[in-house]
């Protein structure tokens, strides 16, 4: 009988016939009729390293918005990279370090971080160089509040191996202008253009040195609102040359530190923020529609 199945007439397997007390060898010999393969043996006992492949180290800078232990010995930090977008490295044997031999890692600090990608977005810490750190928001209250929600913001609107420089940009004006102002620096422009670096007075209600802080924190908590619509295009589009589109294009090149804050006052800063919420939750409601 004629086999219909052309694969019986055109391959032919040809198997070693190898002692059972020899071990496997690395290649197996499959023959065919016009070539010759040569299939690997993949077996746990034969590691080849030309199969290795090494993986990427990559670097960036870091701006550490949370920090969390895991396990007993490490740690894992998540915050923003302007090229990659939310970052989560772990720190294997960060919380056998002491403080001081690796100060670099808290968060509200900005790194030069190499790491090694991981599984599942986790990747790995290799090294790390401070560059700032805004810690010192800590000093206040008030202005470390702002702070936490600046974190809790950025990362709640961030995804993975997504750029967003002009975010990252924002969070890290917003983050210093809150330590500054913590640290006793006068961030709002006075009638003069002079920066005051004397301490301020103690804010009582209804002063104007707990006005001021809180027109800072309402500002801080807009910009990065603004410049994360902006950057997604988001924002509503205004005529060219009109006064909205002016008086928004300030307010975003105030938040990405390339003009100094306005002095709009706490209130007038709260009703900017209000809208920006709103624009926020329109947007959030269209999407889940």
């Amino acid at each position: 009988m004629k086999l219909q199945n052309s694969l019986f007439r055109v391959r032919l397997f040809i198997i070693p016939n190898f002692q059972k007390r020899s071990k496997a060898p690395l290649f197996r010999y499959s023959l065919f009729p016009v070539r010759l393969f040569i299939i690997p043996n993949f077996q746990k006992s034969v590691v080849s390293p030309l199969l290795t492949i090494p993986k990427p180290v990559i670097q960036t800078d870091f701006l550490v918005l949370r920090k969390m232990p895991y396990s007993e010995t490490s740690l894992i930090v998540a915050g923003l990279s302007p090229t990659r977008g939310q970052l989560r490295l772990i720190i294997r044997g960060g919380r056998k370090i002491a403080p001081k031999q690796m100060p670099v890692v808290d968060i509200f600090r900005l790194i030069h971080v190499t790491y090694v990608e991981g599984k599942s977005g986790l990747h790995t810490w290799r090294d790390g160089e401070l560059l700032s750190s805004y810690g010192d928001v800590a000093r206040d209250f008030g202005l470390c509040e702002t702070a936490a929600w600046l974190a809790r913001f950025t990362l709640s609107h961030s995804v993975e191996e997504a750029e967003c420089p002009r975010f990252f940009l924002a969070a890290r004006t917003g983050l210093k202008r809150l330590a500054e102002a913590a640290r006793g620096h006068d961030m709002m422009p006075r009638a003069d253009g002079g920066t005051s670096h004397t301490p301020p007075p103690r804010a009582e209600h209804g002063s104007p040195a707990l006005e001021k802080k809180e027109a800072l924190s309402f500002a801080v908590k807009n910009g990065l609102i603004l410049v994360y619509l902006s950057e997604n295009g988001l924002l509503p589009d205004y005529p060219a040359g009109s006064a909205e589109e002016r008086q928004l294009n300030i307010l975003i090149a105030s938040a990405l530190d390339h003009i100094p804050l306005p002095d709009l006052g706490a209130i007038k800063w709260r009703d900017i923020f209000t809208w920006g919420q709103t624009l926020l939750r329109s947007h959030a409601e269209e999407n889940a529609l």
